[in-house]
């Protein structure tokens, strides 16, 4: 059995980036995650797309956030360097 090469907008890939339902679907529709896809009514993110912007974005929230909210690991660094 291969792999498969899409997942779903949601929850899988909002998961990954820490992004909630809304969230995920309000930046998909402003075109800010260039990994989405729009077929039909449903939202499909390619792997390989997703993993590439995720190691290029370190440094968003929950490894990416396109709201620039910032995730509880950054929120804990922050606490440590003050």
């Amino acid at each position: 059995m291969t792999a498969a090469l899409t997942q779903p907008l949601w929850p899988d890939t909002a998961k990954q980036i820490g992004l909630s339902k809304n969230s995920i679907y309000e930046a998909a529709a402003r075109g800010e995650l260039p990994f989405v896809r729009r077929v039909g009514r449903r939202y499909l993110v390619s792997r390989a797309h997703l993993h590439a912007w995720l190691s290029a974005n370190d440094d968003a929230p929950g490894t990416a956030d396109p709201g620039g909210a910032k995730s509880s690991a950054q929120l804990a660094a922050d606490e440590v360097d003050q």
